[in-house]
């Protein structure tokens, strides 16, 4: 992590990090009063890219009868194995879910949240923000609004296209998944 000094707060982002077994602990042991952030979203609209198409990486067989389990862009939305494992060294207290759905729709709303939850002084206005159409996220100025920052190259990106069968099958698989999320953390997200 790099040098903070007092009136700072350090960021660092590593969505693998919330997947991975070992690193609630080691976060805990090098700052056990870490505050985190975690976004989330429907993860059965969240996939990854691949060369093959997504309905034949998701099921196992033809028919979409049963989800492969087994691969990282479906277990990576098994968000109430994850939230767990991270409760046994951090306090609900320290952790705020961000909804990615309202990230896109509400962002000031979200952003706020996430303000509060820091202990930051509002800054963040509606018009810092605009819509990147080719995107699909908004995007945000800097602060003398004669720059903007938008997300990365692999934001925004086109997901590869899902059948309606495979859908309805990821709904129904991750639904019992989410319910648990949902009464872990205290918040519904309808999905």
């Amino acid at each position: 992590m790099p040098p903070t000094s007092s009136g700072q707060i350090t960021v660092e982002k590593t969505p693998n990090y919330f997947v991975h077994r070992q690193v609630p602990a080691r976060i805990h042991r090098m700052s056990p009063k870490t505050k985190l952030l975690l976004i989330v979203r429907d993860p059965s609209v969240t996939k990854k890219r691949s060369s093959k198409p997504f309905d034949k990486m998701a099921c196992i067989d033809q028919n979409c009868t049963v989800i492969d389990t087994s691969w990282s862009a479906i277990k990576i939305g098994l968000y109430s194995k994850h939230v767990k494992r991270w409760l046994r060294y951090f306090p609900l207290q320290q952790i705020h879910i961000v909804s990615g759905e309202r990230l896109i729709t509400d962002p000031l709303e979200e952003i706020r949240q996430v303000e509060r939850f820091l202990e930051l002084r509002p800054f963040v206005r509606q018009d810092h923000f605009f819509y990147n159409s080719s995107k699909g996220f908004p995007c945000i100025m800097k602060p003398n609004h004669s720059t903007y920052h938008c997300l990365g190259k692999n934001k925004g990106r086109t997901h590869l296209p899902v059948s309606e069968i495979t859908m309805n099958r990821l709904k129904a698989f991750y639904a019992p998944f989410n319910k648990r999320f949902y009464d872990i953390v205290g918040r519904t997200f309808d999905w």
